[in-house]
């Protein structure tokens, strides 16, 4: 928990890898690059998500080709997330760490957009063989089929 999240230019953030995304939606690691596009880990995505505050710029070869610039640019990123900070109270830190948190998540016009975008793109999912009694678990809502359909 942070009251400001920064991310490198060419850095990725996520809770799971493109592979174990892949094995878990269509039970085959071999659609990794379909994953990594559904997820959108990039900067510019998580941002557009707000799940991080900002975006630090990477030296022209990136970071591994130049540490000691980007650790510059780093420093500067960080240096003005926190003089923004460091003028707030208290409580106006803590009511905005609550609400910016409380609102990751939310369902939004956006997020039926990029669900949709998800499904037209998306592989069909492995069709489970004729002994396998369990019911196909829609991959997008992880729902199961109601009693009704199945």
């Amino acid at each position: 928990v942070a009251d400001r999240v920064l991310m490198m230019e060419n850095a990725y953030y996520s809770v799971i890898s493109p592979e174990g995304c892949a094995a878990i939606l269509w039970k085959d690691r071999k659609h990794a690059q379909d994953a990594a596009l559904a997820m959108k880990p990039d900067a510019e995505s998580i941002e557009n998500l707000s799940v991080i505050d900002g975006i630090i710029p990477e030296p022209g070869d990136g970071a591994h080709a130049d540490p000691a610039g980007a650790a510059e640019l780093l420093k500067a990123g960080i240096v003005r997330s926190l003089d923004s900070l460091v003028s707030m109270e208290t409580d106006q830190l803590l009511h905005a760490r609550y609400d910016k948190f409380r609102a990751m998540g939310e369902f939004t016009d956006a997020t039926a957009a990029s669900e949709d975008a998800i499904e037209e793109n998306a592989p069909a999912p492995v069709a489970e063989s004729a002994e396998t009694t369990s019911p196909e678990i829609d991959p997008l809502s992880g729902a199961a089929p109601s009693p009704s359909t199945a």
